[in-house]
C-alpha cells in the first residue's frame, strides 16, 4: 500500500512541476516583441498568437479563432473587394481628368482667338487723366 501512496506523490510532484501545468512568464520581464500584423490575444485560458484581424468566433460553446484558410479566403476577399472600389474611384479619376483637358483645350483655343495686343486708349481718355 505504501508503495502506491510513494508512486501517486511521485507522479503528482512530475506534473505540478511540468511546464504543462505551470504558467512560465517570459524572460525579458513580460514585454514580448510581435511580429507586425500580429498580437497575443487570451482566447479562452490560452494566450495565442494570431493576426489582428483575424475573428474569435464561438463554435457550440467553444471559443476559438476562425480556421487558418477561412481567414485566407476572408482576408482575400475583402482585398478584392478593395481593389474593386480602387479601380472604380481611377475610372472616375480619369473622367474627371478628360472632362478638365477638354475644358482647357477650349480655354486655349478661346485665347488664341483674343486679339494679339490691347487697343490703344482713345485721346479723350488720356486728357482726362492727365488733368
Amino acid at each position: 500500500m505504501k508503495k502506491y501512496y510513494i508512486i501517486i506523490i511521485l507522479l503528482s510532484i512530475v506534473l505540478i512541476s511540468s511546464s504543462a501545468f505551470t504558467k512560465s512568464e517570459p524572460e525579458d520581464g513580460g514585454n514580448v516583441k510581435l511580429s507586425p500584423g500580429m498580437e497575443l490575444k487570451q482566447i479562452g485560458a490560452v494566450n495565442r498568437l494570431i493576426p489582428v484581424d483575424m475573428k474569435v468566433v464561438d463554435k457550440d460553446g467553444l471559443v476559438t479563432t476562425e480556421s487558418m484558410g477561412e481567414y485566407v479566403a476572408r482576408r482575400f476577399i475583402e482585398t478584392e473587394d478593395h481593389f474593386k472600389v480602387i479601380e472604380n474611384s481611377l475610372s472616375e479619376i480619369k473622367e474627371v481628368i478628360q472632362a478638365l483637358q477638354q475644358e482647357m483645350a477650349q480655354l486655349q483655343s478661346l485665347i488664341e482667338t483674343l486679339p494679339k495686343a490691347l487697343p490703344q486708349e482713345s485721346e479723350d481718355v488720356q486728357a482726362k487723366n492727365s488733368k
